[in-house]
């Protein structure tokens, strides 16, 4: 059986479907722990912004469970790495998981618990300098729960 978290999927409350976790990538990336740090938990909403090639985001929909929810958002900026990741994340047909292009940097309707992402950060202000980080920043802030966590 699968492990998230240190624990056994089936102690999530909820199986981990078959082909979610990256086994072979999981130890090299650490995800068990980091996942715990992430303090995501059965129920809740996760967007992993620019998620490349949806990892993060295959192992977010196993530990939300069926009563969560990840939206995988790539940013108007980020539309072209979309061009690959959102139509083979979408094939996946992974029911709790939304793959979205966004016309701005993070449009919402409701408050989500995490905003997540890897490997991005780092880039935001390659156009456009503190501004776009300070948009970036603005736009993930507004979009979370009070306690959320980025």
């Amino acid at each position: 059986m699968p492990h998230v978290l240190g624990v056994a999927a089936g102690e999530l409350g909820h199986p981990v479907p078959f082909g979610i976790l990256v086994e072979s990538d999981d130890a090299r990336r650490h995800a068990a722990e980091v996942i715990a740090f992430s303090g995501a938990r059965a129920g809740s909403t996760v967007v992993d912004i620019i998620p490349g090639a949806a990892y993060w985001t295959r192992i977010f929909t196993g530990v939300v469970g069926p009563t969560g929810h990840v939206w995988a958002v790539w940013p108007a900026g980020a539309a072209a790495y979309a061009e690959k990741g959102k139509p083979a994340l979408e094939a996946r047909g992974l029911a709790n998981v939304s793959a979205v292009l966004d016309p701005a940097i993070l449009t919402l309707d409701k408050p989500v618990d995490l905003v997540w992402t890897v490997q991005n950060y780092h880039d935001i202000p390659n156009k456009g300098g503190e501004a776009a980080l300070a948009a970036f920043n603005a736009a993930v802030l507004k979009a979370l729960k009070p306690g959320g966590t980025y």
